[in-house]
């Protein structure tokens, strides 16, 4: 799914919150998510539903889905290379770690780039990749068990067959789409050497295709990871001054402190970082709104439900919807601050920890 899918159906109907999310059953949930869009996307402000094609999909990722549209998502990254050295030597010391922290793998060849990196906690991770005729890809890195993996993603699977990448036995699936036939939508999995999970997801007219796409996944060294990172990444040096600039023009609450999003060591892209920047700002307004509504303090909630007002001009937020529904999502709980006080019907704080990755309490 896109962007702007995930960002805006997932934050929607949401059911956890990111302490919640590790012990998930996906699986189980499917229903219940399903249900949730259904009635979100009712609404009339809603996107159309996605195709039947994305259903596996997205049940597929919901654990990343609603880490993407849910918590303080990934916040930062790379570093500029520095002068001549050995491999890896001409990168800062945090960057160094980050990528061996990651399994070290590429995907594609000749016409394939990387398009967006996120890093989240206990050794998990992505890549998104573009390739020649439009063709997509995803590179993900997981702590999940292999054997959890496979059986969600051969759960209504058209067909499964074994392969081998990398030298480890991998299952490949295909998605099936409302008929049970085959659609273009593929994935494989395998564990590495190092206890991850790895999958390979993409596009493609037969599994011969994806057969051959897999055949390109290959392990670098640092240096050669590092540099095949998208430029869209924040720099490491950079990072507090970028999350400086993007809290221009947003009026933030008396006690807001920008560090937490400014410190962590995780690599992510420009939206992800604009996302963590702004979903702090909209958190910490939403709790003293809450805190404020309880304790009967009508001159901090309508200074809470001005401030939030404003988000439609928030300059960052005009950034990222280019690309994406984050900003949408921000608003929207502005409206619901201001008229009727809730969020789709439901408390709008506890929706705020889930959507968008807001304290609970």
């Amino acid at each position: 799914m896109t962007d702007r899918e995930i960002d805006g159906l997932v934050a929607a109907v949401n059911p956890v919150d990111a302490r919640e999310l590790a012990g998930l059953d996906v699986r189980a949930g499917e229903a219940a998510l399903w249900d949730g869009l259904a009635a979100a996307l009712a609404t009339p402000a809603r996107q159309a539903r996605p195709r039947t094609r994305h259903r596996r999909r997205l049940t597929a990722a919901l654990a990343l889905a609603v880490t993407l549209a849910a918590a303080v998502l990934a916040f930062t990254a790379l570093s500029d290379r520095g002068g001549a050295g050995d491999p890896g030597s001409a990168w800062a010391a945090p960057l160094v770690r980050l990528a061996e922290s990651s399994p070290l793998l590429l995907l594609g060849g000749d016409g394939w780039t990387v398009t967006r990196a996120d890093e989240y906690p206990v050794r998990q991770g992505e890549l998104s990749l573009e390739g020649p005729g439009d063709a997509q890809a995803g590179l993900f890195w997981r702590s999940n068990t292999v054997a959890q993996l496979e059986r969600d993603r051969a759960f209504g699977a058209a067909q499964v067959v074994q392969r081998e990448v990398l030298g480890h036995r991998a299952q490949v699936a295909q998605y099936a789409g409302p008929d049970g036939r085959g659609i273009a939508d593929f994935t494989a999995i395998w564990a590495d050497d190092d206890g991850r999970t790895i999958e390979v997801r993409a596009d493609g007219p037969d599994l011969a295709r994806f057969e051959a796409l897999l055949r390109t996944v290959r392990r670098v060294d640092v240096d050669a990871w590092l540099s095949a990172l998208p430029p869209s990444a924040v720099k490491q040096a950079d990072r507090a001054a970028v999350v400086d600039a993007m809290l221009k023009g947003i009026p933030v609450p008396p006690g807001f402190d920008p560090t937490a999003v400014q410190t962590q060591e995780l690599t992510s892209d420009r939206y992800q970082l604009g996302a963590a920047v702004a979903g702090a700002v909209a958190c910490a307004w939403i709790d003293r709104w809450d805190a404020a509504r309880r304790a009967g303090d009508g001159k901090t909630v309508t200074a809470a439900v001005a401030a939030m007002g404003t988000a439609k001009d928030w300059p960052i937020l005009k950034e990222m919807a280019r690309s994406g529904e984050y900003p949408a999502v921000v608003r929207d709980f502005a409206t619901g601050m201001a008229e009727p006080g809730d969020w789709h019907g439901r408390p709008l704080k506890a929706q705020a920890v889930s959507a968008l990755g807001c304290r609970g309490g």
